[in-house]
């Protein structure tokens, strides 16, 4: 098949051939030199005209639809000629890569759509636990309030205490320590997931050493991620070591004064993140309300039965403790021994020594009782 072009082409090359050799036949005679110089400069300049005007200008046309790199542009195709069809296969690629650029749009968009849809789940996932993880955390504060409003015992809110924390808030060991004013150490008083092999309770430890030492001198919750290697970690005195856990301290503070700290673990490397140990401080401020509270009531209960200079029960308490002893006596058909101890020509102490020499005397006294009686038995200072 003969395409246009080449059709134009012949043409071209016969109509200037033939016009040539018509100028040449007519004007050989009398200029030979002049028409070899025009058939010379005629030739490539005709030529050069025709392969820009039929070739060059298409081909930069099309070129300058491509290298542009705008799709949506199309080349020229009302020619023709080889051009034209080249033209119009061009446009029907580029109507293509057309569709397939905006199918890949479509696709990228949708891609990304996804993406967001993920990202935005994910979110609302992790959200989702943090608002669960605080609600739980806030129904085991409420929890702490009601139960340490039940009680005013020691021994009960700090058995509370461990038993929430370590239930509510996947906690796997709790220990509370408090704080032994005249020796300045720290005392085990309750322990929650701790192997009773390990018998911590009563274990001291130093204000000044070891995780324990760091937060009551910080007063700040200390967090330590990596129990094996933490060499602030001193074992329990060496008692129990811990391979894979994490630990967080707490302070037991309430207005300035120490009254212990707190150790929540999990048996699992960093396992509290910033926002649980900010909690567990609440946890532990709700406790140091409730140790404190615990604490005056005792004393105002032991103001109330006990003999302030002594530390036996005093007389009212003494009464109180006779009937009851009286009546179990009398319903069991039990003997019932009461002695009065009096200290010979105690007047004189006072009188000759005074009264701070005769209160020594008197706690004396107590001290040797209270130390060679049963601990069924009752002493009082009447």
């Amino acid at each position: 098949m003969r395409w246009p072009l080449q059709r134009k082409g012949a043409l071209a090359s016969l109509g200037v051939a033939i016009g040539l050799l018509g100028l040449v036949w007519q004007l050989w005679p009398r200029a030979p030199g002049v028409l070899i110089a025009v058939f010379l400069v005629g030739i490539p300049l005709t030529t050069f005209a025709l392969v820009h005007r039929w070739v060059v200008r298409p081909v930069r046309e099309l070129l300058d639809v491509f290298e542009d790199g705008r799709l949506l542009q199309r080349a020229t195709h009302d020619r023709e000629d080889e051009f034209g069809a080249l033209g119009r296969a061009c446009n029907r690629a580029l109507g293509k890569l057309t569709a397939l650029q905006a199918e890949a749009i479509d696709q990228s968009r949708e891609l990304e759509w996804a993406r967001e849809r993920l990202r935005l789940e994910e979110d609302l996932k992790l959200a989702n636990e943090r608002l669960a993880r605080r609600l739980r955390e806030q129904e085991v504060l409420i929890e702490l309030g009601r139960a340490f409003t039940a009680t005013l015992e020691l021994d009960e809110v700090v058995s509370t205490l461990c038993e929430l924390v370590s239930t509510r808030l996947d906690v796997d060991e709790v220990v509370v320590l408090f704080h032994d004013v005249p020796k300045d150490e720290l005392v085990v008083s309750a322990a929650r997931g701790v192997p009773e092999t390990v018998a911590l309770l009563g274990l001291r430890f130093s204000t000044h050493d070891g995780i324990a030492g760091a937060v009551a001198t910080s007063r700040q919750p200390v967090y330590a991620p990596d129990l094996a290697n933490e060499p602030r970690f001193l074992k329990w005195n060496g008692r129990y070591e811990l391979a894979a856990a994490s630990m967080v301290a707490c302070p037991i503070e309430l207005e300035g004064v120490l009254l212990g700290l707190i150790t929540f673990v999990r048996h699992r490397l960093d396992g509290f993140g910033p926002t649980e140990v900010k909690s567990l401080g609440i946890v532990a401020t709700y406790a140091a309300v409730a140790i404190k509270n615990a604490r005056l009531h005792h004393e105002t209960v032991e103001m109330a039965t006990h003999d302030a200079l002594t530390g036996l029960l005093n007389r009212r308490a003494y009464f109180e403790r006779m009937e009851r002893e009286w009546s179990r006596s009398v319903r069991f058909d039990l003997w019932l021994t009461v002695l009065i101890i009096d200290v010979d020509r105690f007047k004189r102490v006072n009188d000759t020594y005074g009264h701070l020499v005769g209160d020594a005397v008197l706690e004396a006294v107590a001290l040797t009782l209270a130390a060679n009686v049963r601990d069924m038995d009752t002493l009082a200072r009447y």
